[in-house]
């Protein structure tokens, strides 16, 4: 029986090939074994084997480990383009077992092709769950690549080589123009194969001319280049296979003699217009082949690189582009992971496993990013199309991070394209425009800009009588990116990017009626600019070394008519300098020095409000202050904060993993040396099961405001925490029945407890400091806990799906001095869950979903008020603190795609409805004058977005 089925799947099976070989030779010619993609035999005319005869619950073997073959150099001088077409035997462990010649190219090409192929390695064959073994097809392809010769100076006539030079320059192909010179006088038809869309070349498609007597076969090199032969007369149907793209065909009439006008055509049964060919003149044309993905999941296989964190969450484009609710931008993704807790009003900070929104810290290609948000969270201020790849580490992260007790999120951005590709992007908030492409041989550019429109819209639509609108505001922000990055050698690379941002708020109406406390100008300016740049160097795979800089300035700038003026400036410079060692594969080290320096430059204009009595109780919420004259304060500073750090990662058998660090930090307000240790360990119990845990201390420097003397306490220490964490990932494969759907999935279980100590809290306590009486304002005597269990099931992107569903149950309690009552955390939520995904339902259309069930945040409840004849309001008396909690937390979310490609470009358009049921959330209460009526504080009702897209 497993003979017979062992020849069915013989004859049922064919795999197309997946090669690529090259070689680097500076001289006029260079050969290169190539790649061939193709989903039928050489012999197109035989009957194609239906997709119902297949047995079910068969997945074909899939190609893991490529070898390359050199280019014979006994076949240089030839300078032809040839496959050969192998039959190979692939046993159950994926394993090539026998190599057979179907179609010979040649001796010199038959053994290289042999040689290479008994070295492939494979995902085995499966049926119905079990390894089978399988024999298939596969072409093996080479081709000759022409390459201009250098223009400085006469290029003298060398012999074709295929010497590599002693140092690989990266594989880096550009098409400059869509022309070329064909390179035969025997050549009728020459172009390009390309992406329709996206003018992506498609390198190695297998172009089959088949004719009644005749059938030509003709490879397209590494640019999408080909050139066809003289035919002779008649009529060919031309057919692309292409893996992952959808099957071209074509009708081809080939003349005699020169162009000239014929009577166009069309195929009786394609209904396809007629292309005319005259073999008597050379002609260019480019095909257009339209992808199955339409550019939205595609599957990809990374090599795995060493993990530095045991718990990290990556996300790729993919999964940041489309979902709902988070306009592209990869930071709201984060917020739907597990241990993130949801934000009210969708406000754009990171409350991570019941820290404080500031004790999590965001980086930017390793350096801290000075703002996240337009207006705290309308909009991220990094286009999102510039991520490479986004990790959060929720916990235990590594000892290269540091001045943090919460999470980290580092968001890394990639390298612009080989060709030239942009957008222009519209929706309700912004207009953006996005372009990238190369200048020279490796070097790419990215150029990304958007601007807000909102200030235009509501300037339309407000009525002219600003009286029924009371302190309204319109927001205007823009924002850039420009980076550069130049692939020196293969061991060699620098970049710089600059990028910055600006945000304007200010009154629609020079004078808005009522509350004329604040009348007059009133305006909020936030800008920042920022300057990057690195150099890497790897001269081999055991050495690495980075070194990377930032510097910029970030400009804070606040009116309030005559009451309140602020002015703030922050001068950032941050260095980072890293050395990785790997001597052996179960042993690296990693080094480094993380330093920041910051010159803080504060401006005050602000009403003079007298300190609190001493019987009000800090964080109550109560207040004694009286409005007394304008006080104006200045303050400069210097702050320095240089750090160290050293971590072994060490294999001692190969199902454990260990990662030992140590971090050393100087804060020089206030002065202070801290070392934090860290310990990692994961251990694969068995397949797909592993174990992990780690512990570690994490230390935070205070604010520059919090050791202002003038509104804060100069003496106060960091912020400390010490994490610990155990989890059991498991990563499982999908159904066959499956296959469109999702490959694998992975689940994860992971259980934190984070005890903080030194938490800063306020203080009524009066002390003596530099021989005066003062108010302390704050101390270092509130301490914390925060516990909870995380459970994440992920399905990463596959065809045509991915998506994650994610849950988290935990507490978060303070205690704000020693003897006090444990309360609870301002953003404490018992409950988390998350679902959400994406689906591609062809033709065009892509739908995504979201629904959010969270428990409510808790607040201070009132129990009543007292009148304050002083300043003629009331004041209220507070309940206990944050004993009361908001009701229930749920929203829907959907976000619908369509697309529509063109050979030269797409044209595409989006959907996002957030709060699709229209819920009334309560974030919040509104109290009336007097603290006797309360009314809930309601987030966003639904809210539809348009939005279209136009790229090439």
């Amino acid at each position: 029986m497993r003979t017979l089925l062992f020849l069915f799947l013989s004859l049922l099976l064919f795999v197309p090939s997946s090669v690529y070989a090259e070689d680097t030779s500076k001289k006029a010619t260079d050969t290169t074994s190539k790649k061939t993609d193709t989903k039928t035999s050489n012999n197109e005319t035989k009957k194609k084997v239906s997709k119902s005869s297949t047995p079910k619950g068969f997945v074909p073997p899939k190609l893991k480990q490529f070898i390359k073959a050199p280019y014979p150099k006994v076949e240089l001088k030839k300078r032809k383009n040839v496959s050969v077409i192998l039959q190979l035997i692939v046993d159950k462990k994926g394993q090539v077992a026998k190599v057979t010649i179907l179609q010979s190219a040649g001796k010199a090409f038959d053994d290289a092709a042999m040689k290479a192929a008994k070295q492939f390695q494979f995902v085995p064959a499966t049926y119905k769950g079990k390894p089978v073994p399988v024999r298939i097809n596969y072409r093996y392809a080479f081709f000759v690549k022409t390459v201009k010769a250098p223009t400085s100076r006469p290029a003298k006539r060398q012999q074709p080589t295929s010497r590599p030079t002693s140092r690989p320059v990266a594989r880096r192909t550009t098409v400059k123009k869509r022309t070329m010179q064909p390179t035969s006088t025997e050549t009728m038809l020459y172009g390009y194969v390309l992406e329709r869309g996206t003018r992506k070349p498609i390198d190695g498609a297998t172009m089959f001319f088949l004719g009644q007597r005749v059938k030509k076969q003709v490879i397209a090199n590494e640019q999408g280049q080909y050139e066809v032969p003289k035919l002779p007369p008649g009529r060919y149907r031309l057919v692309i296979p292409v893996p992952n793209y959808k099957r071209f065909q074509a009708i081809l009439r080939v003349y005699r003699g020169k162009k000239r006008s014929v009577k166009p055509g069309r195929d009786r049964k394609t209904k396809k217009p007629i292309i005319p060919i005259f073999a008597g003149e050379k002609q260019e044309r480019a095909w257009y082949i339209r992808s199955e993905g339409s550019g939205l999941f595609e599957t990809v296989t990374r090599e795995r690189k060493e993990r530095r964190e045991i718990h990290r969450q990556s996300l790729r484009q993919e999964e940041i582009k489309v979902l709902p609710g988070t306009q592209g931008d990869p930071l709201k993704v984060v917020q739907n992971l597990p241990g993130v807790a949801r934000t009210p009003l969708n406000t754009g900070f990171f409350v991570v496993r019941g820290s404080a929104p500031d004790d999590s810290r965001v980086y930017l290609n390793g350096h801290q990013i000075p703002q996240l948000y337009h207006f705290g969270g309308l909009t991220a201020v990094l286009n999102g199309d510039m991520a490479k790849r986004l990790d959060f580490i929720p916990g235990g992260f590594s000892v290269a991070y540091g001045r943090s007790t919460g999470g980290v999120i580092d968001l890394q951005t990639r390298k612009g394209k080989d060709r030239w590709h942009g957008y222009l992007d519209f929706d309700f908030t912004d207009i953006g425009l996005f372009l990238e492409g190369p200048l020279w041989k490796g070097a790419n550019l990215i150029i990304s800009g958007r601007r807000s429109h909102l200030d235009a819209f509501l300037g339309l639509v407000l009525p002219s009588d600003n009286r029924a609108f009371d302190l309204t505001v319109a927001p205007r922000y823009y924002d850039a990116q420009v980076k550069l990055d130049w692939q020196i050698t293969k061991a060699q690379s620098v970049g710089i990017m600059f990028y910055f941002s600006d945000d304007r708020l200010s009154f629609l109406r020079d004078e808005p009626i009522g509350r004329s406390n604040i009348r007059g100008d009133f305006n909020f300016t936030t800008t920042f600019y920022r300057f990057q740049t690195y150099w890497k160097i790897a001269p081999s795979k055991t050495i690495e070394h980075q070194l990377s800089f930032d510097v910029g300035l970030t400009s804070t700038n606040t009116n309030a008519g005559a009451a309140i003026t602020v002015d703030n400036a922050n001068y950032d410079f941050s260095f980072r300098d890293e050395l990785r060692l790997k001597p052996f594969s179960f042993l690296s080290f990693r080094m480094g020095i993380d330093t920041r320096i910051r010159r803080t430059e504060l401006s005050l204009r602000i009403p003079n409000i007298s300190p609190p009595r001493p019987e009000d109780e800090p964080g109550s919420g109560s207040t004694s202050s009286t409005l007394d004259e304008y006080r104006t304060i200045e303050n400069k500073q210097w702050v320095m904060e240089p750090a160290a750090y050293f971590e072994i990662n060490w294999k001692p058998v190969k199902p454990l993993r260990t990662i030992t660090g140590v971090r050393v930090d100087y804060f020089s307000r206030p002065e202070q040396f801290l070392i934090n240790p860290r310990f990692a360990v994961s251990w694969t119990v068995i397949k797909p099961l592993t174990l992990t845990g780690s512990v570690g201390l994490f230390s935070q420097p205070p604010s520059g405001q919090e050791v202002n003397p003038d509104f804060g306490n100069p003496l106060i220490k960091s912020e400390n925490a010490i994490h610990y964490t155990a989890g059991l990932v498991g990563r499982w494969k999908c159904p066959a029945a499956l296959g469109d759907i999702c490959r694998e999935f992975t689940t994860e279980f992971t259980f934190y407890y984070k005890h903080l100590y030194d938490l800063i809290t306020s203080s009524n306590q009066v002390v003596i400091r530099d021989g005066d009486e003062v108010s302390e304002r704050l101390n270092n005597q509130g301490v914390g806990r925060a516990y909870g269990l995380e459970v994440l099931i992920r399905f990463p992107p596959h065809k045509r799906f991915f998506g994650w569903l994610s849950y988290t149950v935990g507490r978060s309690e303070r205690q704000d001095a020693p003897g006090k009552e444990w309360r609870l955390f301002d953003y404490d939520q018992t409950h988390i869950f998350t679902v959400l995904g994406a689906y591609k339902l062809g033709f065009g259309f892509s739908v995504s979903a979201r629904f959010r069930l969270v428990s409510g945040n808790p607040y201070t409840p009132i129990q009543g008020s007292i009148y304050n004849a002083d300043t003629n309001g009331y004041i209220q008396i507070p309940g206990k603190l944050y004993s009361a909690r908001n009701p229930l937390f749920h929203q829907l979310d959907i976000r619908l795609d369509y697309e529509l490609v063109f050979p030269l470009w797409k044209l595409s358009f989006y959907l996002d409805v957030q709060n699709v049921y229209n819920y009334p959330n309560q974030e919040g209460t509104i109290n009336n004058y007097d603290f006797t009526q309360t009314a809930p504080l309601t987030g966003l009702p639904i809210f539809p977005s348009l939005g279209v897209k136009g790229q090439f």
